[in-house]
């Protein structure tokens, strides 16, 4: 299913960005509206001139194809969705899924 592949991305991004040893949390809830999906990293965060552009195809850091957080969003578009993403730098992001009911 590609939604389950969209929030695996969303996992190993944030394995992949968090210092080793450090803790990556999935949740998933009942929002109002339908599930909601949050991963949450304490990485350094995303710089935020990077943010308005993150979502978009080849916006990549160091590694990685850049098409990760692309066909994520995508993915939770065409299911109704939306993504989004809080960060801080220097304590982390978590993006967060938001289906409807």
């Amino acid at each position: 299913d590609l939604l389950r592949e969209a929030v695996a991305n969303l996992v190993d991004n944030a394995v992949r960005f968090s210092p080793r040893g450090a803790q990556v949390r999935l949740s998933v809830e009942r929002g109002s509206g339908g599930p909601v999906i949050a991963v949450a990293d304490h990485g350094p965060g995303i710089e935020e001139e990077r943010l308005p552009r993150l979502f978009e195809r080849f916006q990549r850091s160091d590694s990685g194809s850049g098409l990760g957080l692309a066909i994520a969003r995508r993915v939770v578009e065409r299911h109704g969705g939306t993504i989004r993403v809080k960060t801080a730098r220097g304590a982390g992001s978590t993006f967060t899924i938001e289906l409807p009911g």
